[in-house]
């Protein structure tokens, strides 16, 4: 099944950056992502600004070992979009 994408869409990686403070002052976070999706990845970097209300997929493995994938909604609301790819 395909589903189209209303928005944009953002990456973030900040694997580079120490904290919040780092994103937000190279401008990573702002206002023009409520308009869309953003992916982040090393979000636990962003410490307290992670906002409440996430979809979080944990990747795990390394290297050339299989990947296990576990996806979580943080709140109840957010759990059909789990429901709706499961």
């Amino acid at each position: 099944m395909s589903r189209a994408l209303n928005g944009s869409l953002f990456h973030i990686d900040l694997y580079r950056l120490a904290d919040a403070a780092d994103a937000i002052a190279g401008g990573l976070l702002d206002e023009r992502q409520r308009d869309g999706i953003t992916l982040v990845e090393w979000a636990e970097r962003l410490g307290a600004a992670l906002p409440a209300e996430r979809l979080e997929i944990a990747i795990e493995g390394t290297g050339d070992e299989p990947r296990r994938l576990t996806l979580r909604a943080s709140v109840p609301s957010l759990r059909r979009f789990l429901d709706a790819v499961l």
